[in-house]
């Protein structure tokens, strides 16, 4: 980009493209630099622009631009970064000036032909500009000469030939687009030492008063800058550290950990009665990375094979979503794993054990629903006719089984614990 250029100039456009839909597609642009630099960038077209006005002579020479693209997706965007490299190019935007004008010079009539008397020097701030002069006026006897390359004005005729007692120089100096403001030099020719003045003696030879510009100093000063803001590793315009972080930094870039649990209970145990939806335990886990590399989805990957359980895959609540019977299957063994979105992804699994209690939710079941048998009509009171055997499914206590007769009967009866009739 060329230097001198209003701020707002468009510099170069990037563009990113994403393969989702909708939302997950939109993308905006920033830069991403800690420290500050003279460009900013169209969030929506991705145009890169100045944001003042830059100086070759002055300012920094090269930027490193870190230009991030990031989509609208959720829970997080998804981003990328890129290389930018503006480089600022010299304009030719600078007049030479002169570092004394306004001069006024004393030169003895005897002063010899060649005789160096005065030396322009004019500065150009722009980067490698080469200075000539030119002459304007007061030449054109022959009397002056000035060295366009040097600057060096000598004598060039016997002034003592000269006619008039003052003589003026227009000069100028020029990069060879660019001239200078005309410098001019007032010339007093004088004959002997009464009109030297004072201070002056003739042998000491021309002598010249000017007026000092203090273009020196301000170039001076704008080379200290430009150096100053070119050191490497150095963002113009900022005097702190250097913007030395690396590209995609690892949190946003690669996904250095996997996930790790937190507080994983040992076993739960609950009720084969419980309602449906309710919430048994919360799976937590955390990862130390940050954006998508740290954004954990969980699941169950095994041991659910009646699938009664569902675990919330973004906030990790374990629920009852199925009839739980202890009686099918008294315990699972549910392989909990939790994974990342980070690339390449990383996960880790561990089991959770699955207690079901029992309940008090079955019937007593006769072997036989019908039975008949004979007995003697003397048989005595006490024997043993019959035996009944029912079973419960259910465990413990509930398991428990006692016997007795429905039938409105003296004749008959049984045993409450042993079913012997």
């Amino acid at each position: 980009v060329d230097e001198n250029e209003p701020a707002g100039t468009s510099v170069t456009k990037v563009t990113a493209r994403d393969k989702d839909l909708g939302e997950n597609a939109y993308i905006s642009y920033s830069i991403a630099n800690l420290n500050d630099v003279p460009f900013d960038i169209d969030h929506f077209s991705g145009t890169v622009r100045t944001s003042k006005l830059l100086d070759y002579e002055s300012m920094r020479r090269e930027y490193v631009l870190r230009v991030r693209a990031s989509d609208w997706g959720l829970p997080y965007r998804r981003q990328t970064e890129m290389q930018l490299v503006i480089k600022l190019r010299d304009v030719n935007d600078n007049r030479p000036q002169f570092e004394r004008i306004d001069c006024l010079g004393r030169i003895p009539r005897y002063t010899p032909i060649g005789t160096e008397i005065f030396t322009l020097s004019a500065l150009d701030f722009d980067y490698g500009s080469v200075v000539t002069y030119r002459l304007l006026s007061g030449f054109e006897d022959g009397c002056f000469n000035l060295d366009s390359v040097t600057g060096i004005i000598s004598v060039g005729c016997d002034l003592n030939d000269v006619g008039m007692e003052q003589r003026e120089l227009n000069v100028t100096a020029t990069d060879g687009t660019h001239f200078a403001d005309t410098a001019r030099i007032q010339i007093s020719l004088v004959r002997n030492r009464r009109n030297l003045g004072a201070n002056l003696k003739a042998e000491d030879g021309a002598t010249f008063e000017c007026r000092e510009t203090g273009v020196a100093q301000r170039l001076t000063e704008i080379m200290a800058a430009a150096e100053r803001n070119n050191m490497p590793g150095r963002e113009a315009g900022v005097s702190g550290a250097a913007d030395d972080f690396a590209m995609m930094p690892s949190r946003y870039g690669e996904n250095v950990h996997a996930p790790e649990f937190v507080d994983l209970p040992l076993e739960v145990k609950i009720n084969e009665s419980v309602p449906l939806g309710t919430t048994i335990t919360w799976i937590k886990a955390r990862d130390r990375d940050l954006g998508y590399n740290g954004k954990l989805v969980f699941g169950i990957s095994g041991g659910d094979d009646d699938s009664v359980f569902r675990l919330d895959p973004d906030n990790g609540e374990l629920k009852i979503i199925g009839y739980l019977d202890r009686e099918r299957q008294d315990e699972y063994l549910l392989n909990i794993t939790v994974y990342d979105l980070g690339k390449p992804q990383k996960s880790i699994s561990k089991i959770l054990p699955i207690t079901i209690l029992d309940e008090n939710d079955n019937v007593p079941r006769f072997e036989k629903s019908l039975a008949s048998f004979r007995v003697t009509e003397n048989a005595i009171n006490g024997t043993i006719i019959f035996r009944v055997n029912a079973t419960d499914a259910d465990l413990g206590q509930n398991a428990k089984i006692t016997y007795s007769l429905v039938t409105d009967t003296k004749d008959f009866r049984v045993d409450p614990e042993t079913g012997v009739l």
